[in-house]
Parts: structure tokens; sequence; C-alpha cells
């Protein structure tokens, strides 16, 4: 399942993405026209394996410039007993620059990173 942007505010302009199978290998690359402007990123997930989706603020660099707020799990794809589901995550430009956020794919205990993501941020 790929990443799902959804575009709020005065939309927000997704320049390009890619997405590793494994450590992140390619970044998801985004930019928002201004202060306020929210982005929201769906990555892939699975709830019923209690993985989840958080921000390693240690390995990000800029979040003086965001707001992260991590929303959870989406609706399920199907009506089948543990079905993936898109994971949210919003950011909101609160300053003009660039950040780098990296997000982790954690077991149930947070011992074990399955995967990681880095989303490239600019605010104008």
């Amino acid at each position: 399942m790929q990443p799902v942007f959804r575009r709020l505010a005065a939309l927000p302009l997704i320049l390009g993405l890619g997405l590793g199978a494994g450590m992140a290998d390619a970044a998801i690359v985004l930019r928002s026209p201004g202060k306020g402007q929210v982005i929201e990123v769906d990555l892939p997930g699975n709830p019923s394996t209690g993985y989840r989706w958080v921000l390693n603020a240690e390995a990000s660099q800029g979040l003086e410039i965001v707001e992260v707020e991590m929303r959870g799990y989406g609706a399920p794809e199907s009506d089948l007993i543990g079905a993936p589901a898109p994971f949210r995550i919003q950011v909101i430009c609160t300053l003009p620059g660039q950040a780098q956020l990296r997000l982790d794919y954690l077991s149930p205990d947070g011992s074990t990173v399955a995967r990681s993501e880095d989303l490239h941020v600019t605010c104008d």
C-alpha cells in the first residue's frame, strides 16, 4: 500500500514521493504553501498487529517549524478481520523553513522498528 496524501486548508502541493520496503531509502517530499497549512499523510499499517507509527524526534530535524499529530488508524481497507488500515499523520507548518521527519513503525512493545519513512517538508 502506498502512502496517501490529503490536501487540507489551502491545498498543499505534493512534489513527489518514494516508499522504501525496508528502512527509509527514499523520502516522501511535501511542500506547503504557508503557515497554518495542514498536510495529511496516510501510511500503511495494520491495527490488528499492534504495530503503530511514531515520530522519532531524535532522528528528526526542524521540529520547531512544524506541529506533528499522530492521528491513529483510519477505517480498514475491507471488512475482513485483520485487514490493513491507513495510519494518519498530520503535519502543520508553523514557521517557514524545512523539516525532516523520521517516522518509525514500532512493534507493540516498542522494542523493534519494522520500517522507517522520512518526510521532507518545506513550509513557505
